[in-house]
This record gives C-alpha cells, sequence and structure tokens, in this order.
C-alpha cells in the first residue's frame, strides 16, 4: 500500500511557488499543516521529503510524491514466526 499526495503549485508576483491545489490518497501525516491552499511549497515538499515520501512525477507546477507503507498484514506477522 502506498500514501500518494498530488500539490499543484503557482507562483506569486514575488516568484515564491504557492501551493494552489492539493489531493491527498491515503495519509499526508504528518505534513497536513503544509498541505494549504495558498501557503509557500517548500516547507511542505520538505516535510513530505523528510518524512519518506519520494517525488514520483513533476511537470509544469504538478508534483506527486509516493511513500511507501508497509502492509498491516506483513507487520502482524512479524511476531508469529
Amino acid at each position: 500500500m502506498a500514501d500518494i499526495v498530488t500539490i499543484r503549485t503557482r507562483r506569486d508576483q514575488a516568484g515564491v511557488r504557492r501551493i494552489s491545489g492539493v489531493c491527498v490518497i491515503g495519509s499526508s501525516a504528518p505534513c497536513q499543516g503544509f498541505l494549504v491552499v495558498g501557503r509557500r511549497f517548500a516547507p511542505a515538499r520538505r516535510c513530505l521529503l523528510e518524512n519518506g515520501f519520494v517525488i514520483v512525477f513533476q511537470s509544469g507546477g504538478v508534483f506527486v510524491f509516493r511513500r511507501k507503507r508497509r502492509s498491516q498484514r506483513n507487520q502482524g506477522n512479524q511476531g508469529n514466526q
């Protein structure tokens, strides 16, 4: 199972990249507070990358991040072996 975060960005008048849209499939924890329309993109990107996400697609102002999660079934079976 994986977590997917898609962020659409735009540049403001000062040239700063800002978030203009977000879609999360799964979980974006612990970065939810950074994924807010109108906020700067750099802190959100940094949080995602520091928490196991990798950029799997980037085109123009669209960024797609993916984080692999260990399956619940595998985690539960580790103690039974």
